[in-house]
């Protein structure tokens, strides 16, 4: 039994598509043919789980966000680090990312330059 859902992208244009409950995330990705997030009622939606499973019905509207990827210099050790991002990311949540990612980054290094005790 099929069932149309409806898509909003980031610009406000609307989509929409005739899919079935038991249809996953991905194959539903696949229809729109875009590398996006979708989203509904605020929540990230998994690629492996169907509509069913978040209880998309008839007439429903997902989200969409794009994935944007940004680079961090770490200067210490000069290495790049790559971070995926929302589109709707606040500057305060971006620099919470980095900072996890670069505390979580500089312990790996400083642990894997101990010496090992035999």
């Amino acid at each position: 039994m099929s069932m149309e859902i409806f898509m909003k992208s980031p610009t406000g244009r609307t989509i929409c598509l005739r899919v079935n409950p038991t249809d996953t995330l991905s194959t539903v990705k696949a229809k729109i043919q875009e590398q996006q997030r979708l989203v509904y009622n605020g929540v990230q939606l998994d690629d492996n789980l169907t509509l069913a499973d978040y209880n998309i019905q008839h007439m429903s509207t997902l989200d969409l966000q794009e994935k944007m990827q940004i680079y961090i210099k770490e200067t210490l050790v000069g290495t790049t680090i790559t971070l995926e991002v929302d589109s709707l990311d606040t500057i305060g949540n971006v620099k919470a990312k980095i900072a996890y990612i670069l505390r979580a980054f500089l312990w790996i290094n400083n642990a894997s330059s101990l010496p090992i005790n035999s």
